[in-house]
């Protein structure tokens, strides 16, 4: 028997334990095909995103590794972060030996400090990024790539304005032969209509290639005596950085490191092209006039 929590009547109701409900077999279900929100390419990249997002939360800590998910062993397998004594110690071990519990580990590598790991893979990132020589190497290897464009754009802006001369004979005939009475002022508009929204755009694009050509074409170079005052800002902006950014800047540039306790071999890539967003938002409805 049942006591009810808020009863309607004084009697107990004894609880049935039986259900009119009965299954059908499955051979008189009818299966009807529900077509998929997204395809399997999106899926599989948004669970990757998803994972990887989990995987580098900079909340999912509980010591500072700034190295973390970008360090691996010389057999291959990732090194994680590792700090005994309540975080007195911090090192980047092999996991082999958790992937072999209970057996022995088959990896023989000891342990990195990760304090000074950090420590000398950061001083050689921050100083490669405001190294002037390597800033003004790469200011005209810039500048080259972009001369290079511009050859290249001449040649579409040709092929451009002969589509606009073009299009503007075939307005004109429309015009000739509606001026001759072929058909009415409405299938004029039809037929006139795309063509002008076609010549406006091609237009469009032939204004902003000559714009790009003559920025570049008035662009100047920085001499060495700016570019080593501009890398003195930046090693003293660098060093005021506190972990979190560091580490942002370090997940962004760092492909992979092999450590041992004698060398460390670091893959990685720093950018040219800017990834950041040019305006700063100064309030939060607005953004201030200045660039960065």
């Amino acid at each position: 028997m049942v006591v009810p929590e808020n009863p309607i009547k004084i009697e107990k109701y004894k609880k049935t334990r039986k259900s009119s409900r009965r299954t059908r077999p499955e051979e008189e279900w009818y299966k009807i095909p529900a077509p998929p929100l997204i395809d399997k390419e999106l899926f599989f990249q948004a669970r990757k995103q998803i994972e990887n997002n989990a995987f580098l939360s900079p909340r999912n800590k509980k010591n500072e590794y700034m190295l973390s998910r970008r360090m691996y062993c010389t057999c291959g397998i990732k090194r994680h972060g590792e700090g005994p004594q309540h975080g007195k110690h911090l090192y980047y071990r092999c996991s082999d030996r958790i992937y072999s519990f209970p057996l022995n580990p088959k990896c023989a590598e000891k342990g990195l400090n990760a304090r000074i790991a950090d420590q000398l893979v950061w001083d050689k990132i921050a100083g490669l990024m405001s190294l002037p020589e390597l800033m003004y190497e790469q200011t005209n290897r810039w500048l080259k790539a972009r001369k290079f464009r511009i050859k290249s754009t001449i040649g579409d802006i040709k092929g451009i304005e002969k589509q606009i001369t073009k299009l503007k004979s075939e307005e004109e005939r429309y015009g000739k032969a509606y001026g001759a009475g072929v058909f009415t002022i409405d299938q004029l508009k039809e037929y006139t209509v795309p063509i002008r929204d076609r010549i406006s755009l091609l237009e469009s694009q032939v204004i902003k290639a000559e714009r790009e050509r003559s920025e570049i074409n008035g662009a100047q170079l920085p001499t060495k005596v700016e570019v080593r005052k501009y890398s003195v800002k930046t090693a003293r902006a660098l060093s005021n950085l506190n972990f979190d950014q560091k580490r942002a800047i370090m997940m962004n540039v760092l492909d992979k490191i092999v450590g041992t306790q004698e060398k460390l071999d670091v893959s990685g890539f720093l950018p040219i092209t800017p990834t950041h967003v040019n305006l700063k938002t100064k309030y939060r409805y607005s953004r201030s006039s200045k660039c960065r």
